[in-house]
């Protein structure tokens, strides 16, 4: 599975972390993998599927040649499946619930208020 990681939760992911998978298409299951690869740059093109405006998560815009870009960085892990309980195909999609390391809640409030408020810093 191919599965895009925004980059303000990128920090959060490592390679082995586990991952449970909850398909569009087979909402009783859940597919469970270990991430194998996290991809050093962001993806150019965003898959159309993942597109907000083919029903996907992603927020995109418009990029050259008909294709979609993410409006923030997202990154590509790929998380190798066996032995799933459903027929898995090419271009299923669904949301991937990715096992992160233990923070504190001062960590998880300062990164909360971090994306929610944007500081400036001024130079006098």
């Amino acid at each position: 599975a191919l599965v895009a990681v925004d980059q303000h939760d990128i920090a959060l992911v490592r390679e082995g972390a586990e991952v449970r998978l909850l398909l569009d298409h087979y909402p009783e299951a859940t597919i469970r993998g270990r991430i194998k690869r996290i991809a050093e740059r962001n993806m150019e093109a965003t898959p159309a599927a993942l597109s907000i405006k083919t029903g996907g998560a992603l927020a995109t815009r418009a990029a050259g040649g008909g294709s979609e870009q993410s409006q923030s960085p997202v990154f590509q892990a790929t998380v190798p499946l066996s032995g799933s309980p459903v027929e898995l195909r090419s271009g299923l999609r669904g949301v991937a619930r990715i096992e992160s390391q233990p923070r504190t809640l001062g960590w998880r409030l300062w990164r909360w208020v971090s994306q929610t408020f944007h500081f400036r810093t001024s130079h006098y």
